[in-house]
């Protein structure tokens, strides 16, 4: 199903749903006694369609942006662990680590590289199966956290010496 069918479903479960109370305080019969139930269930099912629909498109996005969320979560944990004052400007992110060692056009290439070889396919294959997304946003994350680990995320070169 697509968001939108879901969305259409949660609709006329309100809808039908407000005419039930509407109609009641009003002294018009809606329905039987088990109308109210039944739309309720409705409702239940349509948002439970809605979750699922949404999830669906969610995950490929949380797994898209691993690499920078990677490397800013390790920065700020990091960052805060130490006592820093974590809001104010810093040079501490694993990204500008490695690019003042190797340049911006190579990290940022092979930022490209990781996104384009692990983190595209991992996001298409949940997108297509949707009730594994967190399994596989969690091996998605995997290369990510290990090479903001690796360059540094959140160390500063007065901790370094």
């Amino acid at each position: 199903r697509h968001v939108g069918d879901a969305r259409e479903d949660l609709l006329d479960a309100v809808l039908a749903q407000g005419a039930h109370v509407f109609g009641e305080r009003h002294g018009e019969q809606v329905g039987d006694a088990g109308a109210l139930l039944d739309e309720a269930l409705d409702l239940v099912r349509a948002e439970h369609e809605l979750v699922q629909a949404e999830a669906a498109l969610s995950w490929p996005w949380v797994i898209l942006v691993a690499v920078f969320v990677s490397d800013a979560t390790l920065t700020l944990l990091r960052r805060v662990a130490r006592g820093e004052r974590w809001f104010e400007a810093h040079r501490s992110h694993a990204y500008q680590q490695a690019s003042r060692r190797w340049g911006h056009r190579r990290v940022t290439l092979a930022v490209l590289s990781i996104d384009l070889a692990w983190l595209l396919p991992l996001a298409w294959i949940a997108q297509t199966m949707p009730q594994q997304g967190l399994w596989i946003a969690l091996l998605a994350y995997m290369p990510p956290i290990v090479l903001a680990l690796r360059f540094g995320a959140g160390i500063t070169e007065d901790v370094r010496r």
